[in-house]
């Protein structure tokens, strides 16, 4: 399907402490798969844009899923433009004041390097396949903040590739929306932290509502104006009245595909919590609006969490997604 192949040494720039590590993505298109563009501007044109859309939402939905079954954040510069000023280790700092602003994109280009695009099968390599690690720990045990540690992935990582091409229509729409919100998340964390919590919450709600969409659709309203429920396979514990049961699902779903132990429970119930202090009262997790030293401690818990409910977004999902192919497959 695709390969990923460190960055040829021919082709690397020199910099001594860069956090963007480029490698190559190898990947093939069915041409059949081409849609046409009925739009008149680009009648001259358009057979090359319908191709490169379409090798464009591959290499998108690769690095979408690349990024949600392992614990590395994949990308492609989106061809941002923005004024910057080169770093330059080599350069005394009094010289920076010299310096002027640039206006450019960001984009990673050495002379040769776009004739290495230019492919029609994937190339022959003779390098060490990337490391396996044990499933569970992988995911539980993450070094996500060591950014010059290789790649790796879990033992299982294949087989999250093969289940996925057997979804269905309708499995592949909620996955395909799970992954993508568990992927803006990653690409937000470090900037909109209360924003990216609730894109790794969505996620699992996403996937809770397929796990449980048969249920869903047993539940029925006395008044389709103020939603007042007239049964529900869902009941309020304590009185027993019909209800939607979305926090219910929740758990249900992360104790089917996340774990059994009744330890997770009260976490669970802290990160949901803390997703409804975000949704409905507006309590941003600490450092969005502004840093404030004096609640280090605090903002390093917030944290803490949001690396949690991004773990545990992943895990039930790829777990869900292993258990989907091996049910498949057993048929």
């Amino acid at each position: 399907m695709f390969q990923i192949t460190p960055l040829p040494t021919e082709f690397e720039l020199a910099y001594d402490k860069p956090t963007h590590f480029p490698i190559l993505l190898e990947y093939w298109i069915d041409s059949d798969e081409v849609k046409p563009i009925n739009l008149e501007e680009l009648e001259d044109i358009s057979d090359y844009v319908s191709e490169s859309t379409l090798q464009n939402n591959w290499l998108n939905k690769l690095v979408r899923l690349l990024t949600a079954f392992t614990n590395h954040y994949f990308f492609v510069y989106d061809i941002e433009q923005g004024w910057f000023i080169p770093l330059n280790l080599q350069i005394p700092r009094e010289e920076y004041n010299k310096i002027s602003s640039s206006w450019g994109v960001k984009f990673y280009y050495k002379e040769e390097l776009q004739k290495r695009f230019l492919i029609n099968q994937l190339t022959d390599v003779e390098l060490e396949n990337i490391e396996e690690q044990t499933h569970n720990e992988y995911f539980q045990r993450p070094n996500i903040d060591n950014r010059n540690e290789e790649i790796t992935i879990s033992k299982y990582t294949n087989a999250m590739f093969e289940a996925f091409f057997l979804l269905n229509k309708m499995e592949r729409k909620y996955f395909d929306s799970a992954v993508t919100l568990i992927y803006n998340g990653q690409q937000i964390k470090d900037k909109m932290r209360s924003l990216a919590f609730l894109s790794f919450i969505s996620s699992i709600e996403t996937m809770t509502s397929l796990e449980f969409k048969e249920k869903q659709e047993e539940i029925h309203l006395k008044c389709n104006s103020c939603k007042t429920i007239e049964n529900s396979p869902f009941s309020c514990t304590q009185c027993g009245s019909p209800i939607w049961g979305i926090s219910q699902q929740f758990k249900l779903y992360l104790k089917k595909y996340l774990t059994t132990d009744p330890k997770a429970n009260s976490v669970i119930n802290k990160l949901y919590g803390t997703r409804s202090k975000i949704v409905h009262s507006g309590q941003l997790l600490l450092g969005d609006s502004f840093i404030d030293w004096d609640k280090n401690k605090q903002q390093n818990e917030e944290y803490e969490s949001l690396i949690s409910i991004m773990q545990y977004s992943k895990m039930s999902l790829v777990n869900w997604l292993l258990a989907t192919g091996i049910e498949k497959n057993s048929h």
